[in-house]
């Protein structure tokens, strides 16, 4: 398939908008384009200039294929700001082909005020896919003559799709060596063996003319269908694909071509034979004829051929294939029997590589007519023999974290702004550090104020003293007793502004860096010490498990933290009743911390393993399945 894409001169006047009485014209242009023998691409060329001097467009775009060929080709008035609309005229005009319907759109500042209309229609005839899609830039101010600009370009390519798609005269039926090497140099591009064989059945099916071409692999003698031209998925229950498939399983198991057609169009059983499943896909597509051809790896005369793919045609019942077809289509599809399997191991992903190579070491050591095989079966002997009589370590898995038995929260003596903090969430303290400090600004204003007032109450008793006013004196006393009351009161808030650990621990709770600068209320929780000593494993045993345990098992525990560096401890005790844990009812078992992992900090989680003891091989393998077959069935 050819992709070409070609600037044509365009006049330097166009045509307003909707002017009908030029239509006639178009018409007219079209006829002309029929008379005249033409190779496509000026056919193509001929009808693109047409569009736009008989219905005033700007700039327009065209793509289509052509007798296998595929052309882009636009034409541009010469003026300024028509290059950012080459992008949406192109997309129109493929949405228009892929999807089989007219567009017509219109652009501005806003929707009732519209400046251009992009019109694009495919190129179609009655009961056939489009095989190509055309677009126009024009200037318009009212959307009901874009709509009515899009009928007269739908009109247009229904005429024209007649003329375009007409073969050429010196165009020879035969398959050239370029098609070939086409395919072989693309085949290192494409990402998937799908996507390849989309762009094989893509060109096939323009190439010869086709309304539909599909691909199958061949696989363990089974054909699997990799893809439908025009479809991106393929619903593999849908009755259409399924008769496809079919067919091509029928193809595959004859190693030759097969046909179905009118009876009358179809007399050479040389080159290919009729089946009866592809007389079946026939009917199921109202009579259309039906092709199907085995790739080859290799001569197809030799009896160690192997079909490595099969691709399928169907086209419409006016159009029946005939020989030169078949043998056409042979020639150029023969050599991808290589590029298939090719570009399948090239995408494999390693999964699926690793996969294949188990499965054909698998087939190498059961070859006959050889050793292999009662090596690989004494092997298997053996190995039944162990897993039957000997035993290993039942191991039980579950999910275990750090906790701490007694912790310890402290509180804010009093409603103050948190002047500095000295620990930190995860630190080890001892008994007596200080954790933080409030603000005591206040505080000591107040203390020198009280002092103060004491002062002034002792000066007051004593000048009641030497005036012999024992009344005086006796107020100034209780005054300077009430007021050292409150001093002391307020020292004693000076004093407990600075908190400290209560027992040796590990601070847990929110980051104390956040409390910096906060005012808290009297009261207020600011941080949790889980005291040293405390802390332990918490194991969490399914329901399934806790009959296999007892106190005292082994138990290995690693932490997500870090995996590499495991613990030994040993299971104290499984508590007596469930409880819940994330929607499960589990039994928790107590272990006490591994000595070696003095990092653990609570919270901490991790996969405790725990050592039930040994049992048999054959036990620890299918005791799941059993206890699953006597719950559901039960079995005794």
């Amino acid at each position: 398939m050819t992709a070409t894409k070609t600037t044509i001169p365009a006049p330097t006047h166009a045509s307003p908008a909707g002017e009908a009485e030029q239509t006639p014209d178009l018409f007219s242009r079209i006829a002309s384009i029929d008379r005249r023998s033409l190779p496509p691409r000026e056919r193509a060329e001929e009808f693109l200039k047409a569009l736009s001097e008989s219905l005033g467009f700007i700039a327009t775009t065209i793509s289509i294929g052509i007798t296998g060929d595929e052309f882009d080709l636009r034409e541009t008035q010469d003026r300024d700001g028509l290059a950012p609309w080459i992008g949406t005229l192109q997309n129109a005009a493929l949405e228009a082909r892929s999807h089989s319907r007219s567009i017509a759109r219109v652009y501005g500042k806003d929707a009732a005020n519209p400046e251009y209309a992009v019109i694009a229609c495919p190129i179609d005839s009655a009961g056939r896919d489009p095989f190509g899609g055309v677009a126009g830039l024009v200037r318009c101010r009212e959307s009901a003559n874009a709509e009515r600009l899009k009928l007269h370009l739908r009109s247009a390519c229904l005429q024209a799709a007649g003329v375009l798609a007409k073969p050429a005269k010196t165009k020879s039926r035969g398959v050239e060596m370029s098609d070939v090497a086409r395919v072989f140099t693309k085949a290192g591009q494409y990402t998937s063996v799908h996507e390849f064989a989309f762009a094989i059945t893509n060109a096939a099916r323009q190439r010869f003319n086709c309304d539909l071409a599909a691909m199958g692999s061949v696989s363990g003698g089974k054909v699997r269908l990799l893809c439908i031209s025009g479809l991106d998925q393929i619903k593999k229950r849908s009755p259409g694909v399924r008769a496809i498939e079919q067919a091509m399983g029928e193809c595959l198991d004859a190693g030759t071509p097969l046909i179905a057609q009118r009876q009358d169009s179809w007399n050479d059983s040389e080159a290919a034979q009729t089946g009866a499943l592809h007389e079946r896909w026939r009917l199921s597509t109202n009579g259309a004829a039906v092709l199907s051809l085995p790739i080859h790896a290799g001569d197809p005369a030799s009896p160690d051929s192997a079909v490595a793919a099969v691709v399928s045609f169907r086209r419409a019942a006016d159009q029946p294939f005939d020989a030169d077809d078949i043998e056409a289509a042979r020639k150029l599809l023969a050599p991808l029997a290589g590029a298939v399997p090719l570009v399948a191991r090239a995408t494999r992903s390693l999964p699926a590589h690793a996969s294949i190579a188990a499965s054909d070491a698998a087939r190498w050591a059961v070859a006959p007519r050889s050793l292999r095989k009662k090596a690989v079966a004494a092997a298997a002997i053996a190995g039944a023999a162990w897993f039957a009589t000997a035993s290993s370590h039942y191991r039980i898995s579950t999910p275990a974290a750090v906790v701490a038995e007694r912790e310890h929260v402290i509180a804010s003596p009093a409603g103050a702004i948190v002047s500095s903090v000295l620990a930190r969430a995860g630190q080890r303290v001892n008994a007596g550090d200080t954790l933080a400090t409030l603000d005591t600004a206040e505080l000591r204003l107040e203390r020198a104020e009280l002092a103060a007032e004491i002062d002034s109450a002792a000066l007051r008793l004593a000048a009641s003293i030497a005036e012999n006013d024992p009344a005086q004196a006796s107020i100034a006393k209780a005054e300077q007793s009430s007021l050292a009351t409150r001093l002391l009161a307020v020292e004693d808030r000076i004093d407990r502004s600075v908190i400290t650990a209560p027992v040796a621990g590990i601070v847990i709770g929110q980051e104390l860096a956040d409390l910096r600068g906060r005012r808290v209320a009297e009261g207020e929780p600011l941080l949790t010490i889980a005291e040293a000593g405390s802390l332990s494993l918490e194991l969490r045993v399914p329901e399934s498990r806790v009959a296999d345990l007892e106190p005292g098992v082994p138990v290995r525990f690693a932490s997500h933290s870090r995996p590499e560096t495991p613990g030994h401890t040993t299971l104290a005790r499984i508590a007596p009743a469930a409880v819940q844990r994330e929607g499960s009812p589990v039994f928790l078992g107590e272990a006490t911390l591994p000595d070696d992992l003095d990092w653990l900090r609570p919270g901490m989680e991790g996969v405790a393993s725990i050592d039930a003891g040994e049992k048999p091989n054959w036990w620890i393998a299918t005791h799941r399945i059993i206890d699953t077959a006597r719950l559901n069935f039960w079995i005794d």
